[in-house]
């Protein structure tokens, strides 16, 4: 127990906030050397435009033994440097000014301590692979951009959730981002303001006239960002809404983007603006099955240990 808060508390004082996770990184192969994990790192840092890659390692078992794979993830939120951890009345907790980074530094040192007593208690396993991935926060970047093909497992467990001790995640989102152009036409505003077309006055009724927030139990929308003008006595000709869908179910995402589009059409008729709607998928949903092997594994492991299983549905 004293050697996994340990590499925690050294791992969240590490910073590595996304596009930026070469110090955690570097400091991880070294644990990786020192359990005898072969491992490389990809070139999603690249891609990215990131200082560091996906770290793809894997430690050798047993022939006859299915491989399995874990995951987590190298960065962390906004407000994740310059960390300093410290242990109060048998937790671990930040200074206060910063967030803890738990999400994910404890999914990374349970998967590497995992291993550590898996080898000292010289349990038998099959080939153990390991993925830590770039990017999750800011759009599971690392996950896109890594190379499937070169993975053996066909079942892996990502640490990489808040809740009690034994909720499994068996179902999640899928997630698009939503970006609405509205323009309209510029003019001076002390001169001629009969002749402009105030693009912040259309994208006001447009958020007006849609349903968004929760839209039914499965799905959720959002728009969390918005920009334009350049002055006061100038007539707004250009706003962009950024916002984002998330839905367990394909059909009510692209329900809900046809909805858009369909409220977009109402505002240009009625308010002399244009507006364009693009729609980026970000990730699909997925769903396993509580009987299949994957989630049986796991629910023996709990019940082993004295934790009770649930199962639950993710919203991130």
């Amino acid at each position: 127990m004293e050697s996994i808060v340990k590499d925690f508390i050294e791992l969240v004082s590490i910073n590595s906030s996304s596009k930026k996770e070469r110090l955690v990184a570097d400091r991880i192969e070294k644990l990786f050397n020192s359990l005898g994990i072969d491992y490389f790192e990809d070139n999603t840092g690249e891609k990215v435009n990131g200082n560091t890659g996906n770290l793809i390692g894997k430690l050798k078992g047993r022939k006859g033994i299915k491989p399995i794979l874990f995951s987590a993830h190298l960065d962390r939120v906004s407000n994740g440097e310059n960390i300093k951890p410290k242990i109060e009345n048998g937790k671990i907790i930040s200074s206060g000014n910063t967030i803890l980074a738990a999400d994910d530094v404890a999914g990374i040192v349970s998967i590497i301590h995992g291993i550590k007593m898996a080898k000292e208690e010289n349990k038998a396993h099959g080939d153990i692979e390991i993925v830590f991935t770039v990017c999750e926060e800011v759009g599971l970047l690392g996950s896109k951009y890594l190379e499937y093909s070169g993975l053996e497992s066909k079942m892996g467990f990502v640490l990489d959730s808040v809740g009690r001790l034994g909720r499994i995640i068996n179902s999640a989102i899928s997630k698009n981002t939503v970006e609405v152009k509205i323009y309209g036409k510029s003019s001076h505003a002390g001169n001629a303001p009969e002749k402009g077309i105030n693009a912040i006055k259309g994208a006001s009724i447009f958020l007006a006239n849609i349903v968004e927030g929760r839209i039914n139990e499965i799905t959720t929308s959002n728009f969390g960002k918005i920009q334009g003008g350049s002055a006061t006595n100038v007539v707004c000709d250009y706003v962009e809404i950024l916002g984002e869908i998330r839905s367990h179910d394909e059909k009510e995402i692209d329900n809900y983007k046809k909805y858009l589009c369909e409220k977009a059409k109402e505002v240009e008729e009625n308010s002399k603006v244009k507006i364009d709607i693009n729609f980026t998928e970000n990730y699909k949903s997925f769903s396993i099955e509580e009987d299949e092997e994957v989630c049986e594994i796991l629910q023996k492991s709990f019940k082993k240990l004295g934790i009770k299983p649930k199962f639950e549905k993710g919203g991130g």
